[in-house]
């Protein structure tokens, strides 16, 4: 997972989203901190808390012994354990990151996840969803693109073969854990079930960040 996430480019969200603006980061499902480990480098105003299971909180403290002691030393990260499905992350925190979480599951239980997560959300919180996307391989006329990058024609509009690494990761979903890599507007659906809307997408080309905040009754 650590090459793979170099390979498709996933740390790009440490130079695209505003992390300057925000001053707390809740890195769910951490494994040993790969995305949490350089944005406390690179951010050093951020507190950030872990959570994992809690054989792998241990795994991650070990991790950051080894990768950024100093971080430790400044007391700017803490480790809870939690259990995605059934457990409510720290609460009133600026950001809860979630990056390749919930591709690996069925709309139930992404949902579920994204519930707890609401429960303890602030009023200024926003949850990021970092996974593959899948992109219409024809683009309809009069339909939005949502900002999103299109190749030029006479490109598929989804860049064709350029692009198959989502495809392959999305049959790799389907075939070891029955979940899928899922579209933009199947990513809309889940948040609203869980009280969030959607606000922004970053398009990092192989992956996608979807900031979701609080729905407004």
């Amino acid at each position: 997972m650590l090459g793979l996430t170099e390979v498709n480019g996933a740390s790009a969200v440490l130079q695209h989203y505003p992390w300057d603006d925000i001053s707390s980061v809740v890195d769910i499902r951490c494994g040993v901190g790969s995305f949490s480990t350089p944005l406390a480098k690179m951010f050093p105003h951020l507190r950030i808390t872990d959570q994992d299971l809690p054989e792998v909180i241990m795994l991650a403290k070990t991790a950051w012994e080894e990768n950024a002691p100093e971080v430790l030393l400044d007391g700017r990260v803490e480790f809870m354990p939690i259990k995605s499905l059934q457990d409510v992350p720290a609460v009133g925190k600026d950001v809860y990151y979630m990056r390749s979480i919930i591709h690996n599951s069925l709309d139930a239980e992404a949902t579920t996840i994204l519930r707890n997560i609401r429960q303890a959300m602030g009023p200024n919180s926003r949850v990021l969803i970092h996974d593959c996307v899948i992109s219409q391989t024809l683009q309809e006329p009069g339909v939005a693109t949502n900002g999103l990058s299109i190749a030029p024609e006479p490109m598929l509009p989804n860049f064709g073969a350029g692009s198959h690494r989502t495809y392959q990761m999305d049959l790799t979903m389907w075939f070891t854990l029955n979940s899928k890599e899922r579209t933009l507007d199947e990513i809309k659906i889940i948040g609203p079930a869980a009280g969030l809307v959607l606000t922004q997408v970053y398009d990092l080309v192989e992956t996608m960040v979807m900031e979701f905040k609080i729905a407004q009754s």
